[in-house]
């Protein structure tokens, strides 16, 4: 426990930052479809220009997403409600599956679980987000990863 004067010692600190950023990512990318605006002042501590670019990005995705992809999410919202649906919905559109995103936020849980598990001078042979697709443990159709191996 720390006093409310006391301070977290700094490779807590930015553990913690660290973490806490990649949660407000992976939160924000499932509610708004983008990255948290304004991750690396959580990451850092800092605001820089790069930052501020990234977050115009983010912002003009949202505007993106929340203009024509969110019309699919809504038609399916009023369906379950019993609404009436216009006639364009049924319309397919081309549907975008962004797998490097997903990617990427599996290379960032790997990262962090090594660095949260293990020590400086522990040597990793390879480290992987696995699927428990096992018919008696886990559910076959599974496709989300549900464990990280990291081989030392």
């Amino acid at each position: 426990l720390i006093p409310p004067e006391g301070c977290l010692p700094p490779t807590l600190r930015a553990s913690f930052q660290l973490l806490w950023a990649n949660n407000g990512d992976i939160i924000s990318k499932q509610y708004a479809g983008t990255n948290a605006l304004k991750g690396d002042y959580t990451r850092t501590g800092e605001r820089k220009l790069s930052g501020m670019m990234k977050d115009g990005m983010n912002s003009a995705n949202r505007y993106y997403l929340s203009r024509f992809k969110d019309a699919y999410r809504q038609a399916t919202i009023d369906m379950m409600l019993g609404n009436p649906l216009p006639e364009d919905v049924f319309i397919q559109g081309e549907v975008e599956e962004d797998n490097s995103a997903s990617v990427e936020h599996v290379k960032a849980l790997i990262e962090d679980c090594k660095k949260l598990l293990l020590s400086d001078s522990s040597l990793v042979l390879g480290a992987w987000g696995l699927i428990d697709a096992d018919p008696v443990t886990g559910d076959p159709s599974e496709t989300e990863m549900d464990t990280i191996l990291i081989l030392t």
